[in-house]
């Protein structure tokens, strides 16, 4: 028997989900399951998920949005944007789906498939644990503290890196084969993934700090001209905010090195709330 994965492509909770899934079904639903796996990612306008996707006996969607095909054997979700149409929701909500589960309060699709099986199925795999609590930390955002999220030092978030730049299908494929059985230190360690993390790891970012702000009008803006004088909101010798990628970072103060101007990082900033990602 042929079960096909479909999953958010290219996304750490997408991957961690479908193998949580995939270690479930292969544990008590069908031990002898020859498992495929193929990333979704989301379109513009987009209307459907495609009917040639659905090859498997059985077929499943996890961490992606619902289809009302009949083709569709089992589906978790926890997106707010869990379906492409009001017909769809529609179709899922108006049916009787014993294997298929959808709850938006969940900050993770991995944790609620974990949950979902082991409440419904009495299956639980202690070995798993840290992967669904990092699948929780990543797409919850839910990091200890803003330097947790940049440094990259958890194997999860160096998995994470990976995933999402990775284009190398091999990669992918040994990642999420690896995340159904393998410590995550071991498998970042994998020398096909450790090879295409090496690069990532160096890659340049960009850090602004900000001044201050200010808000003013066309007009005078027109007026400006040299010597003018423009109000921020920022109190004079107040700390100033740190952008790394046009996310805030931190706060520091202004200090000069060597004759040149610096920052010296005062306050490392706790990662801002937010929907769970996409």
């Amino acid at each position: 028997m042929r079960l096909r994965i479909l999953h958010h492509d290219h996304c750490f909770d997408g991957f961690a989900s479908a193998a949580v899934f995939a270690r479930f079904f292969g544990e008590r639903v069908s031990p002898r399951a020859d498992i495929g796996f193929t990333g979704l990612a989301h379109k513009p306008n987009q209307k459907f998920i495609e009917e040639e996707l659905f090859d498997g006996d059985e077929n499943a969607i996890v961490d992606f949005k619902y289809s009302p095909t009949d083709r569709l054997t089992w589906w978790f979700d926890h997106h707010q944007s869990a379906f492409l149409s009001p017909e769809d929701e529609k179709h899922y909500l108006g049916g009787t789906w014993p294997t298929k589960f959808y709850n938006p309060a969940y900050k993770s699709c991995t944790k609620f498939i974990a949950d979902t099986v082991a409440e419904k199925y009495g299956f639980r795999a202690a070995d798993l644990a840290e992967l669904i609590e990092w699948a929780d930390i990543i797409d919850g955002a839910q990091y200890e503290d803003a330097r947790t999220a940049v440094e990259l030092a958890a194997p999860a978030l160096r998995l994470m890196l990976v995933i999402e730049a990775s284009r190398d299908r091999a990669v992918m494929d040994r990642i999420i084969q690896g995340m159904q059985r393998e410590p995550l230190a071991a498998l970042i360690r994998d020398g096909l993934v450790a090879a295409a993390f090496a690069p990532l790891h160096d890659v340049v970012c960009r850090v602004e700090v900000m001044l201050g702000t200010a808000s003013m009008s066309v007009r005078e803006c027109i007026r400006l001209r040299r010597d003018s004088i423009i109000r921020l909101t920022q109190a004079a010798g107040g700390d100033m905010q740190v952008f790394v990628n046009g996310v805030p970072l931190a706060h520091g103060e202004v200090v000069i090195v060597d004759d040149s101007t610096a920052i010296r990082i005062t306050e490392i900033l706790a990662p801002p709330s937010s929907e769970v990602a996409e």
